[in-house]
């Protein structure tokens, strides 16, 4: 049944605005709502008085959010705050909310609307791309935080990419439980190579973890693209600026932001509104840290197949009757050789012995 509601109005809540990805999240969601004249109450952890923990600035927060008996639904962006206090403590906050329309974005809570990247898709092309474009079977995979859904879906493709071009898995190559960090990055590269692992590549679970295995393979006179091949996720603004510029995918934190506001106000106006997962593709960004001369050579199209050339030769009468009516093809076939060279034989002359 429509619910009749004459001035929506969302809340949204989000870690910080100055972290790009949700600054360009939260500009979707405040593009939809200007157009459709919907007011919008932002709930931002990082402007809260920064003292005890972080978690004690988020149950102020919370609290804001459960009194404000104003807000017809809430966008929360699930991903993100996640990294600050943990799946287990924000589900236990959304089970807390009163009974009003919600929607998340970069993680799934069951019986909600959520929007996601494909995180799975996303890494696996990264990963074909390394394998199939730049000809490398040796792949390092720095992964995200064990409890954080999108990491878990971008080592997902990590997996599925081996599987299907029948790389072994080795658990070497693999660097679990990174946080989303620089410092994360360099550290997970210092393991590696401690390890004694041969890698030819590294696909990195975010951008920021990229850079920081930039870092520690430039500290250790490790060349990016010539040595070692190296691929992000988010297309931040340090994956364009860094020396070498880093292959990346593009995440659509506009379209994510601007869809889950169109998706809230569906919810609200129609209750009966079937709740489900939405996936938006990301696009795979190749930059010069995975164009090593492999790479390059890959993408140049094979020359044309040479056609083989047919000449048009002065052949006899009878041959090129032969050939003009399409009874043979070029060249010309020996018996009819022998055939036209018997005819052009004069007759044999008789012998004086012959009776």
């Amino acid at each position: 049944m429509k619910k009749s509601i004459e001035r929506l109005n969302f809340g949204v809540l989000l870690s910080t605005i100055e972290e790009p990805g949700q600054h360009r999240v939260w500009k979707g969601i405040e593009r939809f709502c200007r157009q459709n004249n919907i007011d919008v109450t932002a709930y931002i952890s990082v402007f809260q008085q920064k003292t005890g923990k972080l978690e004690e600035h988020y149950k102020v927060i919370f609290d804001a959010i459960r009194t404000n008996t104003k807000l017809d639904g809430l966008i929360y962006l699930g991903g993100f705050i996640a990294e600050d206090i943990g799946n287990a403590t924000l589900m236990e906050f959304i089970d807390s909310i009163p009974c009003i329309p919600r929607v998340s974005i970069a993680s799934s809570c069951p019986g909600e609307t959520a929007f996601l990247t494909d995180n799975e898709a996303g890494t696996y092309h990264l990963v074909r791309h390394l394998i199939t474009d730049c000809k490398k079977q040796k792949i390092a995979f720095l992964c995200g935080p064990d409890d954080h859904e999108e990491a878990q879906a971008r080592f997902a493709g990590y997996m599925r990419a081996l599987q299907e071009f029948r790389i072994p898995f080795s658990e070497k190559l693999v660097i679990r439980n990174c946080q989303f960090s620089v410092e994360e990055g360099e550290e997970a590269v210092e393991q590696l190579l401690k390890r004694g692992a041969d890698f030819d590549a590294i696909a990195a679970v975010d951008d920021d973890t990229a850079l920081g295995a930039l870092q520690a393979l430039d500290r250790h006179t490790i060349s990016v693209p010539d040595d070692v091949l190296l691929g992000g996720f988010d297309n931040s603004d340090i994956s364009q600026n860094s020396t070498p510029s880093l292959t990346t995918l593009n995440q659509p934190f506009d379209e994510l932001g601007y869809r889950a506001a169109e998706a809230l106000q569906k919810l609200c106006t129609h209750p009966e509104t079937e709740h489900k997962i939405n996936y938006i593709s990301a696009e795979l960004l190749t930059r010069e840290s995975t164009e090593n001369i492999n790479c390059i050579q890959s993408k140049i199209p094979l020359p044309a197949p040479i056609q083989p050339s047919i000449q048009t030769v002065c052949v006899d009468p009878l041959s090129a009757h032969f050939i003009e009516n399409g009874y043979i093809d070029l060249p010309i076939s020996p018996w009819i050789q022998s055939l036209t060279s018997a005819l052009s034989t004069p007759p044999l002359t008789r012998s004086s012995s012959y009776k």
